[in-house]
């Protein structure tokens, strides 16, 4: 009887999708069913998981039409019949005993969600980002903060909470549709544990990988994906809690502005979160920006923005030559 559903959402990633399926073939902890999420693939991936199926009856397969990878997480989380779930992209690769680990800990530990440290794999070099060990709220705050990603396929959770709940993914977002789910799952659980281990690799060097382009849209979602986070705090009575994250965050998603995108976006994102600029936390933490905005001189922001990018170039190099 399985015992984990792990859920692959896929869209055109033949090139890496045998080496990912392999991983889960190869886990210690063998019960498991994988669920194949074919997004509407325009290559061999769908015929790649069709073979796979037809080796190993753990394996199902659903193919839909290209709706994008919100939806097709949806699709797939609708799907799970088992007490625990977990995702994994599809150019992504595990070690063997990444279900192992994760199911002992979340077991052990009496935990509704258990989370593992990942190797982000380039080209030339391969970095494992710190795991602070904290409760939920603190977990929560290092999500807005960006200490940590609040990506789902290094987190194991129980399906009893979403459907209690009714947790769900966004439809249509394309960035942080996985944040904003799991936070809205956290805000149901009551503990978390942790697996030090580096269990995941996420490979940064597909070009093809959706977290590699940025456009306009995908920051749009970002807003959408606050406002959302946002509202669900303030029906848990706990968005006192997490105020000063927020305004950390919204800031974050509206300094796009520096970058430029034209005048009319860059009002556009200016105005999509006009209370931080005047909350006392936002001027006391960002007085330079409230002046700037106060005073209508919106064009003097990529001004700041070149200041701070040369200030963390030199901090950077400063810090390599004391490395040295």
């Amino acid at each position: 009887m399985s015992v984990i559903s792990v859920i692959i959402p896929i869209y055109n990633a033949s090139r890496y999708l045998p080496r990912c399926l392999d991983g889960i073939l190869e886990q210690t902890f063998t019960k498991w069913q994988l669920l194949l999420v074919d997004d509407g693939s325009t290559d061999c991936s769908l015929d790649i998981c069709n073979d796979y199926a037809n080796k190993d009856n753990r394996i199902k397969v659903f193919h839909k039409e290209n709706e994008g990878v919100s939806i097709a997480r949806q699709y797939g989380l609708d799907k799970v019949c088992t007490p625990y779930f977990i995702f994994c992209d599809a150019d992504d690769y595990v070690e063997p005993d990444y279900l192992e680990k994760l199911y002992d800990a979340i077991t052990s530990n009496c935990a509704d969600m258990v989370i593992c440290r990942y190797k982000e794999e380039y080209k030339t070099r391969t970095v494992i980002p710190e795991l602070p060990e904290t409760d939920i709220n603190g977990l929560i705050h290092n999500f807005l903060n960006d200490k940590v990603w609040g990506i789902t396929w290094n987190k194991l959770y129980r399906i009893d909470i979403t459907k209690q709940h009714n947790i769900q993914f966004i439809p249509g977002l394309q960035m942080w549709e996985d944040l904003s789910f799991t936070i809205d799952y956290l805000l149901q659980a009551h503990k978390i544990a942790f697996v030090q281990k580096p269990l995941y690799h996420y490979v940064m060097y597909n070009e093809g990988s959706i977290t590699r382009h940025e456009d306009f849209k995908k920051k749009n979602d970002r807003i959408i994906a606050i406002r959302h986070i946002e509202q669900s705090m303030r029906d848990a009575n706990v968005l006192k809690v997490f105020h000063e994250s927020l305004v950390i965050d919204k800031y974050h998603i509206i300094s796009v502005t520096y970058k430029g995108y034209g005048k009319q976006r860059r009002k556009y994102f200016l105005n999509a979160f006009p209370e931080i600029f005047d909350d006392q936390y936002f001027k006391k933490k960002h007085f330079i920006i409230y002046i700037l905005i106060k005073t209508h001189s919106i064009r003097l922001l990529y001004f700041k923005y070149l200041y701070d990018t040369i200030l963390k170039w030199l901090r950077k190099r400063i810090k390599a030559l004391f490395i040295k």
